[in-house]
């Protein structure tokens, strides 16, 4: 089960919700730090010792010994990564989105392999199953990031669903099952965990990329005027995915804000979107998280709110049947 944790704008309250939701969920989880120009998830839930793997794009290397200008590589790159000057061919590879139609279509095979760092993608199995990616400095394009990370969180998920002895291991951040073959012919599956995804912010290329491939999303809404034309641009985008969709709203109650929480109450109930939670505003909560601090560590009475937001979410889902 993925469940993305989105939002229409920055700061809106996507990581908060996160930790604090992966401190009280009861079920086996794996956690997700998707906004890789920006991750901030580790901040509060302070992983040790990741294990850190480098990302790279495919991009074209021109040999001009054989290469005859024709222009062939520059006439079908639909990303102008690959334009003539005259009678020389420039490639620009941070423009490049690694389709591979320049390899084919080169008839003197004078384009190479090379390559462009995207970021990397750190990790750990052990106290509390944890990715995050981090885009190289410099670094315009994500979605082939994110890309890569989807496909991490598949190994990792795989290594947790058929290492029964993880706990056990010498070496706890070492995913011991990837790469090595099934011993059975049974389909494995991922039921077992819940991977929540602090998703990018935001309804652009990023946000949609991780979103797309979830299975249920959590839409944290801020009840003020910008917050809410924001939240209201992610629902139009993210509705189109057709994904089970419930909303969390924070920063509720603000002094002098009932008709920014009433239109939110009465946009939701119009639009048919669940309400799985509500988190009131504070200036002491806000110093809290200030300091790092995960919201349900604050009380008992925030730990509470917020297993009884998990609740909600878990019998959403059911209902939603994502969950049997």
């Amino acid at each position: 089960m993925k469940i993305a944790i989105a939002s229409g704008k920055g700061g809106a309250g996507k990581t908060s919700v996160a930790a604090a939701l992966l401190q009280v969920w009861d079920r086996k989880k794996l956690a997700v730090d998707a906004d890789v120009e920006a991750p901030n998830l580790h901040l509060f839930l302070k992983p040790e010792n990741l294990h850190e793997e480098k990302v790279y794009l495919p991009v074209p290397v021109l040999d001009p010994t054989n290469c005859t200008a024709c222009g062939d590589c520059r006439n079908i790159c639909q990303y102008k990564a690959i334009i003539k000057m005259g009678q020389q061919i420039l490639i620009y590879p941070e423009m490049c989105h690694a389709c591979g139609a320049c390899f084919l279509i080169c008839k003197e095979n004078c384009l190479r392999e090379g390559e462009r760092e995207l970021g990397s993608l750190l990790y750990q199995t052990n106290p509390i199953p944890y990715l995050m990616g981090r885009t190289r400095i410099g670094e315009a394009m994500t979605p082939p990031l994110l890309k890569k990370m989807q496909a991490k969180t598949e190994e990792i998920l795989s290594a947790l669903t058929n290492d029964t002895e993880l706990n056990k291991t010498d070496k706890p951040n070492e995913l011991s099952s990837i790469d090595k073959p099934h011993g059975s012919d049974t389909p494995h599956t991922f039921d077992d965990f819940d991977t929540i995804i602090d998703s990018p912010p935001g309804v652009s290329c990023p946000a949609m990329t991780v979103v797309r491939e979830s299975d249920v999303l959590l839409l944290v809404a801020e009840p003020t005027p910008f917050g809410f034309y924001d939240f209201k641009l992610a629902h139009a985008a993210f509705k189109q995915l057709n994904i089970p969709t419930a909303v969390i709203i924070n920063k509720i109650n603000m002094q002098g804000n009932e008709e920014g929480d009433a239109l939110m109450h009465a946009y939701c109930h119009d639009s048919n979107l669940r309400i799985v939670g509500e988190i009131p505003f504070s200036e002491e909560v806000a110093r809290f998280y200030a300091k790092g601090m995960i919201l349900s560590e604050l009380s008992q009475e925030w730990e509470d709110r917020f297993k009884t937001i998990a609740l909600n979410i878990q019998v959403f889902i059911k209902e939603e049947g994502k969950l049997p």
